[in-house]
């Protein structure tokens, strides 16, 4: 079946494969009658302390399944959910702490840690399928800045 795009699908979609980022809360819509999307809420996503601040990572609709999920601080032109070096922080969520598809942690992250740079690339809290699972409907993004030194 073809379908064919409008000027303001292609807009709709670009938006929606971007995900939607309001207020420390990233969702993406699902389609009509289907199972809904992961999503999280940070409990702060701008001006944080490049030194290391402690913030709380949220999540509803997580499945719990295999091995769990990661929860950690990426930077985004590194970042691939088998590629550690785009990684600073990181927790992982075994299944049993992700309880009626929901959870919440708290996460130290720092400006600069291990191979990211956050103080001059863009970076993201971001959440994903724990131990190389190819499951990609635990993907979230939040995208965070630190404020300056």
């Amino acid at each position: 079946m073809h379908t064919s795009f409008t000027p303001a699908r292609r807009a709709g979609a670009a938006v929606l494969a971007a995900g939607i980022t309001l207020g420390g809360t990233t969702a993406v819509d699902s389609p009509a009658g289907a199972a809904p999307h992961a999503s999280v809420t940070v409990s702060k996503t701008r001006n944080l302390n490049p030194n290391g601040e402690w913030i709380t990572v949220s999540g509803k609709n997580f499945s719990g399944k295999n091995f769990g999920i990661y929860v950690g601080l990426a930077q985004d032109n590194k970042y691939g959910p088998t590629k550690q070096g785009s990684f600073g922080e990181t927790k992982w969520l075994k299944p049993n702490e992700i309880r009626g598809g929901k959870f919440t942690t708290r996460i130290k992250v720092k400006a600069v840690s291990g191979k990211i740079n956050c103080k001059v690339n863009r970076c993201s809290i971001r959440t994903l399928s724990a131990h190389g699972v190819p499951d990609r409907t635990q993907d979230t993004k939040t995208p965070v800045t630190f404020r300056a030194f």
